[in-house]
């Protein structure tokens, strides 16, 4: 897939939540998945204080959407491994 493509996916899609539906419901490969993922723009993960940090509640566009896929069953565990590696391999080694 050309980076116009996959550009155009992510300003048509706002979050990985929302990417990792339209791939459970047939809408995107899995490829294009993958690679949308590897370099979608996340936001930084929002800290909150005790006692609601809760790993329910997910900063919307952050990394953490992803385990929230996997949680959904719109992903699984092997993909959610592959998109972190493939996220890694983007970002110098490490998950934003």
């Amino acid at each position: 897939m050309d980076m116009m493509v996959v550009e155009e996916v992510i300003r048509m899609t706002t979050t990985p939540l929302d990417l990792a539906q339209q791939y459970s419901e047939g809408e995107i490969s899995r490829s294009q998945l993958l690679e949308v993922l590897a370099v979608f723009p996340y936001a930084p993960r929002e800290r909150i204080a005790p006692p609601f940090d809760d790993p329910v509640m997910t900063t919307p566009g952050s990394f953490e959407e992803i385990g929230s896929a996997l949680a959904c069953d719109f992903i699984d565990d092997e993909l959610y491994d592959e998109i972190a590696d493939a996220v890694r391999e983007h970002n110098g080694g490490r998950l934003p």
